[in-house]
């Protein structure tokens, strides 16, 4: 099974968040509730848990990128879990940016 890791909506006023630091690696095992990874906002610092058990097998945002509210930070999964779709998102991400230079997001297809 596969549980993804999104950004969480704080306060109605929040529309983004900034990867400050993931507590976890890619590849570490974590437990349902666990701190995977810390977000700021303009207003403050949180840390988004595991919503399942397993193994962080992948992280699509990176550290000092800036996600929309729902946008995808990484995914838990099992042992040899099939994530061709999304390491297809993390590949996508990297190649599109704004005029600034700054990574955009790529739009996410819901999950399931």
């Amino acid at each position: 099974m596969v549980w993804e890791l999104k950004m969480p909506r704080l306060d109605e006023d929040m529309e983004e968040g900034t990867v400050t630091r993931w507590v976890k690696k890619e590849g570490e095992p974590v437990e349902k509730g666990e701190v995977v990874v810390e977000i700021e906002t303009q207003k403050v610092t949180f840390q988004v848990e595991a919503s399942g058990s397993g193994y962080l097998s992948l992280i699509v945002a990176q550290e000092g990128e800036l996600i929309p509210i729902n946008g995808l930070l990484g995914v838990i999964g099992e042992e040899g879990e099939d994530l061709r779709s999304y390491r297809a998102l993390r590949g996508e991400r990297g190649k599109k940016e704004t005029p600034s230079g700054a990574a955009k997001p790529a739009p996410l297809a819901p999950a399931g």
